[in-house]
């Protein structure tokens, strides 16, 4: 089994297409990154399109509280929080398949936590603490010719609006 990356996603690379015309029975995808709510610099707000130079997000104000761990709504749970979703679309996957997705974030003010979703599906919380960064692994099993959206969702453990995290990229491995 490798340990090579079938893909990785960062602000200065939000996207990427991995099909080799040489072989094109092997497995591929296509995924990308977007971001809402997202600053980079000092307190410039910019979007994930705007930051081709530059290699973090930051994920800062207007966090749910960690005890929110639902998207009911695209608008009011994703498009107006700081988020960061990646769509994924594998082809000739195959079954039994999975994915292995590392995030890499590093804290930035305050107590943040990350919260990740498949879909609209809650999978985990983690608090941002380490430094230089923290690694979040979150394995699932890859659909067929199918496309899913993984989310990472500033939460924090009060009302403050003060706490904050980078995001730094993404990097799937294919098991």
């Amino acid at each position: 089994m490798s340990c090579d990356p079938f893909f990785s996603l960062s602000p200065l690379n939000p996207q990427a297409y991995t099909y080799d015309a040489a072989n094109p029975d092997d497995p591929y995808a296509n995924a990308s990154l977007y971001a809402t709510g997202v600053f980079h610099g000092e307190f410039a707000p910019r979007s994930l399109s705007d930051q081709y130079n530059n290699d973090q997000s930051l994920l800062f104000l207007n966090p749910v509280l960690d005890a929110d761990q639902a998207i009911n709504s695209l608008e009011d749970d994703v498009y107006r929080k700081c988020t960061v979703r990646t769509y994924i679309y594998g082809t000739n996957i195959g079954a039994a398949r999975q994915y292995l997705l590392v995030f890499r974030l590093k804290t930035q003010n305050g107590s943040p936590i990350a919260q990740f979703f498949i879909g609209n599906q809650f999978v985990r919380e983690e608090a941002i603490t380490q430094s230089p960064y923290d690694d979040v692994a979150i394995l699932l099993d890859a659909p067929e010719n199918q496309s899913i959206y993984a989310t990472v969702r500033l939460a924090a453990p009060d009302n403050t609006p003060y706490h904050g995290f980078f995001f730094m990229g993404l990097t799937c491995f294919l098991l």
